[in-house]
């Protein structure tokens, strides 16, 4: 499995496009630009886990798969 230290602040981010089939580098937070939740992968253990992300602030996880299926919340930025 993957190994992230959440306990640093971010020292990159990009814009992705949820999918369903591509795995993600692993990431330290989750940003949107519209509320709602976020199907992803967990770095140590949880698969295609329903999260609910709030507008405008950054939601720490390490996750490694962001989905599109089940997703609601738009404008996905994550934080590395």
């Amino acid at each position: 499995m993957a190994s992230v230290n959440n306990t640093s602040t971010a020292r990159s981010g990009e814009r992705i496009t949820a999918n369903d089939s591509t795995d993600i580098q692993p990431t330290r937070a989750i940003n949107v630009a519209g509320s709602g939740l976020v199907y992803v992968d967990f770095v140590d253990a949880g698969s295609n886990v329903p999260v609910y992300i709030s507008a405008g602030s950054a939601f720490p996880a390490a996750v490694t798969r962001i989905y599109s299926t089940g997703t609601t919340a738009t404008g996905i930025t994550v934080l590395r």
